[in-house]
């Protein structure tokens, strides 16, 4: 499916128009959770767990199986950043970033394999990141992210953390009751109605900002610091360079606070520290668990107004809308930025600093 592909839930899958090699053809075909086109009628496209076909019937040169292109030369699926051989369940050249390795995790160690060796749950769109297919942007069919969040503490190319390491309180996709934090997905269900919101008023009617063109389709990447392969990268590496923090690594810019945005040539990325999704998810009760999954909604939102505007820096929120923010119309002396995100929580309403508990 093309990046202007149009599709439908079908099933465990989605049914899409999928563009041919001819120009300006495409056909209607069934894809998976993976991203892999299916036969409705069950011949001629179906796969073993690594992307080898069963049957061998269905053409190449076009998209098959976990998103890539089937060349119908070599055999081989075009990766976007690398190739990778279904026959044999291996990319066709390492993983091209020399420290994807994880010391704690050896299924990493190998550069050359595909998704920690679980294809069943995870795909690698872009031949450089393991990713669970519903955190993918778009979900199955050509991922339109550009860097796909994985909530495990690892990641490289084809290895990565794999589902029997995941960091403390959090599972797998697809794990029963196992409660994950899942960014865009929060983000979504956040932008959905935000126009209707209080904050969504405010920020069109008086502030001039509207967040809502971010809805689904906005493909700003998160970067889960809590991969360690991304700790020592450089901004410049991920957003170009002409920002003030080109020239430090992205561990250095979020520190211990929960977020933060980096801006380059390139655009703008929002990087998300371990402080964003906790821990000891599992022991939340019902309504604790959707109070922690509302308030990393209002820290992506107090994000995307950094993403909106370059200039909207925290100080300069917390100086210009200090009326709209607090009920006596200053910003306190304490708490700092984290306030922002509170405000939105609070459907961008005074919020009475003196109140026990308000801060979070």
């Amino acid at each position: 499916m093309g990046q202007d592909g149009r599709a439908s839930d079908c099933g465990t899958g989605r049914m899409t128009h999928q563009r041919t090699w001819q120009p300006n053809e495409e056909r209607l075909v069934v894809m998976d959770r993976l991203g892999s086109r299916r036969n409705p009628a069950g011949m001629g496209e179906d796969y073993y767990p690594y992307g080898e076909e069963r049957y061998g019937l269905a053409g190449d040169d076009r998209e098959k199986f976990a998103t890539y292109w089937r060349d119908g030369f070599t055999g081989f699926d075009y990766a976007r950043q690398r190739y990778y051989v279904p026959r044999s369940g291996r990319f066709l050249t390492p993983d091209p970033y020399r420290a994807s390795a994880a010391l704690t995790n050896p299924q990493t160690w190998n550069r050359y394999a595909y998704v920690a060796g679980d294809p069943v749950n995870f795909v690698d769109p872009w031949g450089l990141f393991l990713a669970a297919p519903e955190e993918v942007e778009g979900g199955p069919g050509p991922m339109q992210m550009i860097v796909p969040l994985s909530w495990f503490a690892g990641g490289g190319g084809g290895g990565g953390y794999g589902p029997g390491e995941p960091p403390p309180g959090y599972g797998p996709a697809g794990g029963g009751n196992a409660r994950v934090v899942r960014p865009r997905s929060i983000l979504r269900e956040r932008l959905r109605d935000f126009a209707d919101t209080n904050c969504g008023k405010l920020f069109a009617e008086t502030l001039n900002i509207d967040l809502t063109r971010y809805v689904a389709g906005q493909n700003t990447p998160l970067y889960d610091l809590r991969n360690p392969n991304y700790g020592d990268t450089l901004v410049r590496d991920i957003v170009g360079d002409g920002g003030s923090d080109a020239n430090r690594s992205l561990r250095d810019v979020v520190g211990t606070g929960d977020a933060a945005v980096v801006h380059g040539s390139r655009g703008a990325a929002i990087l998300l520290g371990p402080e964003f999704y906790g821990v000891n998810l599992q022991r939340l009760d019902t309504d604790e668990w959707q109070q922690h999954k509302r308030r990393r909604g209002s820290i992506l939102l107090h994000e995307l107004l950094h993403v909106y505007d370059r200039a909207l820096t925290d100080q300069y929120i917390l100086a210009k809308w200090a009326a709209h923010m607090f009920a006596g119309g200053t910003a306190p002396k304490w708490g700092g930025t984290r306030w922002i995100s509170i405000w939105i929580d609070n459907d961008c309403k005074p919020i009475d600093a003196s109140r026990p508990g308000v801060f979070w």
